[in-house]
């Protein structure tokens, strides 16, 4: 017992040490004071060509199980999805397209991912989907004079709840499409010019939705 007890007294004694012989680190309050040590393998002058090069990761979203993560990238040129594991890996290409895609939302049931893509660069988005496992894509909307976007699924991955604005008007409305029967319910209409709906969320349940209207430049309040 006292062979413990002195053992005991020695290791505090020893970390006690070592703690007051420890440094004290120093306070740098001078930004010509902050140095980084020079990394041979970075480049010092990037050539336009390489700029060029230069790939961009966009959103992205889980699938279900969690073992697969779709994202936006143009590492082929063109903005369009991509699917990765989650555990790391290289992607691989899931839609192959000249136009741009953004906005992936995974279907609770894994089934389809949702996305928003327009023509040329017009914003004027349609929202498709495309099966994960096929990249089968199917366009659910097809409007060239509206613009739907940010897609949102059901619980139940039946709807699909997303933003509609007219070329003509400012006016931002929510609209649902049935992927049973194949057609479109509008949610809100005839909302004043100056406002705008927007950010669809179901409850869990899927029997309501909630969303936010605000006037441009304002911050967003719960309708």
């Amino acid at each position: 017992m006292r062979a413990l007890n002195a053992f005991a007294t020695l290791m505090i004694t020893s970390t006690l040490a070592v703690s007051q012989t420890l440094p004290t680190p120093q306070v740098i309050t001078d930004p010509k004071q902050i140095a980084s040590k020079p990394n041979a393998q970075v480049e010092k002058n990037l050539s336009i060509e390489k700029l060029y090069m230069t790939k961009q990761v966009g959103a992205a979203d889980w699938s279900p199980d969690g073992k697969q993560i779709v994202f936006v990238s143009n590492i082929s040129g063109r903005n369009n999805l991509w699917l990765v594991a989650s555990e790391s890996g290289w992607p691989t290409q899931l839609t192959v397209s000249d136009q741009r895609q953004t906005s992936p939302a995974w279907s609770p049931d894994g089934k389809w991912i949702a996305y928003q893509s327009d023509y040329d660069g017009d914003e004027q988005w349609d929202i498709s989907i495309v099966s994960p496992k096929t990249g089968q894509v199917v366009n659910l909307t097809n409007t060239r004079e509206i613009a739907e976007m940010g897609p949102t699924w059901s619980p139940d991955s039946r709807y699909v709840a997303y933003t509609v604005k007219p070329k003509t008007s400012s006016a931002v409305e929510i609209d649902v499409y049935d992927m049973v029967m194949r057609k479109v319910q509008h949610i809100t209409s005839e909302t004043p010019k100056d406002k705008r709906n927007g950010r669809p969320i179901w409850s869990k349940d899927g029997k309501s939705i909630v969303y936010t209207r605000r006037r441009p430049r304002e911050r967003t309040r719960m309708s």
